[in-house]
Order: structure tokens, then C-alpha cells, then sequence
């Protein structure tokens, strides 16, 4: 994946968001 400007922690963060999307609704 991308990892050139965003923060890898960030990045982890958002791809846990984006994996669990219905549980964070």
C-alpha cells in the first residue's frame, strides 16, 4: 500500500477503521 507522506501509525489506524467500517458506524 501507500506509505509515503502518512504516518505508518496513522495508516494502521485508518486501515483498522476501514476494516471494522460497520463496527465504527
Amino acid at each position: 500500500m501507500k506509505g509515503l507522506g502518512t504516518s505508518e501509525k496513522a495508516w494502521e489506524r485508518m486501515r483498522e477503521v476501514m476494516e471494522c467500517s460497520p463496527c465504527n458506524s
